[in-house]
């Protein structure tokens, strides 16, 4: 099987409300009920002893630092329906998933049940396999603090048994007083990264950290050179222990200029993207990316004004296998007096970054492959919207069939087997399919004892 991408996130996938409606899937009809987060959870007393949902295990360079005494949190009664924000499963049994209040969550049965694996203080998460997973909190915690030399501090949690057991690595300072995580990956051995934001400077101008661990997490330290220190950076990816790229996204800083139409319908601007071939220690900005050469006819109306300024930027990367990977580029522009125009295009490489396609993107494509990938197109004028698959690594898309879906997140272990959070508008679902997408069955998650 094609080795899985390296996936983290705490963004939660919130629902817009829980009153019961009916989401076409395909051959089967989802029903979803869920309950309010508040009422499925039993809080610990904020007096209350450590009560983690796995035994504790201290790494040795950590041993003399008392654990946290924050209250952890609140954990999962039996048989509770769950709200997914993301999922990534990584065979047809096991998975991991994060739902809407960022707990850390593991399946062996194919996502019918959930164990609650959160560590002490949960974190910003990252999974290589489906035993290893990470998360990096940046703490307050005065017991913490005492291994820092400064602020802001920063622990990471790591297992290698699924969540059973948590190790916990030597608190480092990193970031400052706009500290965001934006990325985290781990290439599959002992090496992993860690992309954050440090400041926001003058006119929105970003500074950020990238760190390096060849331990595993357990200690980190400040990677060389000066990547992405003016725009925030929109992801960023590692095929192996040497090669790897940031993108970055200047659509928002306002000391970056944005194209003119007409110089962008022109192919006079591409996705940015920085590289480095030595781990992360010296990156390059050499890997050009082609301009696109498809446009939506929102901009290639002749009474547009050729002066109006297009702003992009990488908002998305994934990596797909050791060889290929993914990115979105997002653009907008603003017509006076108007609605600003939002668009996007995916882009794809099968050869590290050697050779590129594009096309317009519907903003939520996921592949399995550097072939096979499915998206959600929106149609627009009241018209069903469209479940796609690309078998060409994303030249052209076939609609598989028209369905009730607003938004769908796919996460796919073959060309036939998958699973997908899909929401209406008001209500979420977990489906799942093993032909490839031509029908759907929900299935309900609830959490385990």
């Amino acid at each position: 099987m094609v080795m899985k991408k390296i996936i983290l996130f705490a963004l939660p996938f919130l629902l817009a409300a829980c009153v019961p409606s009916h989401i076409s899937m395909g051959a089967a009809t989802a029903t979803p009920a869920f309950l309010p987060l508040s009422s499925t959870l039993t809080k610990l007393p904020s007096d209350s002893p450590l009560d983690t949902p796995a035994p504790i295990s201290d790494g040795a360079a950590s041993s003399a630092t008392p654990l946290p005494t924050r209250t952890p949190f609140p954990t999962y009664e039996p048989d509770i329906p769950i709200q997914f924000s993301t999922l990534e499963m990584l065979d047809a049994a096991s998975g991991w998933a994060i739902d809407s209040a960022n707990h850390l969550l593991r399946t062996s049965d194919g996502g019918n049940t959930w164990q609650d694996v959160t560590p002490p203080q949960g974190g910003f998460y990252a999974f290589s396999d489906s035993r290893h997973a990470w998360a990096v909190v940046n703490t307050l915690d005065p017991y913490i603090m005492a291994g820092c030399k400064g602020w802001p501090c920063n622990l990471t949690w790591q297992t290698t048994d699924a969540g059973q057991t948590w190790q916990r690595g030597v608190p480092f300072v990193a970031g400052g007083p706009d500290y965001r995580p934006i990325a985290m990956e781990f290439s599959g051995g002992t090496s992993g990264w860690f992309l954050l934001v440090n400041h926001i400077g003058m006119s929105n101008t970003t500074y950020e950290d990238l760190l390096k661990t060849g331990d595993s997490g357990i200690s980190w330290t400040f990677a060389r050179g000066d990547v992405a220190s003016l725009c925030l950076s929109g992801g960023m990816v590692f095929l192996n222990e040497l090669d790897g790229w940031i993108g970055d996204n200047c659509s928002n800083v306002g000391a970056v200029e944005g194209t003119r139409l007409e110089d962008f319908l022109n192919g006079k601007t591409a996705p940015a993207l920085a590289r480095t071939s030595d781990g992360g220690n010296l990156w390059v900005r050499d890997s050009p990316l082609p301009a696109p050469e498809v446009f939506p006819p929102d901009i290639t109306d002749p009474n547009v004004d050729a002066n109006v300024q297009v702003r992009c930027g990488v908002t998305r990367m994934e990596r797909i296998s050791a060889q290929a990977f993914a990115l979105q580029w997002s653009c907008f522009l603003n017509y006076p007096g108007q609605s600003p125009v939002n668009f996007s295009y995916g882009y794809l490489t099968a050869d590290s970054g050697q050779t590129w396609r594009s096309w317009l993107a519907a903003g939520n494509e996921s592949f399995v492959d550097a072939s096979t990938g499915w998206r959600l197109l929106i149609s627009g004028a009241g018209d069903p919207n469209q479940l796609q698959q690309t078998m060409d690594g994303g030249m052209t898309w076939n609609t598989i069939q028209k369905v009730d879906w607003l938004t769908a997140q796919f996460d796919f272990i073959s060309g036939q087997v998958g699973w997908a959070i899909v929401s209406d508008g008001a209500n979420s679902a977990l489906v799942h399919t093993v032909d490839g997408g031509t029908t759907w069955m929900e299935i309900k998650p609830v959490s385990a004892p």
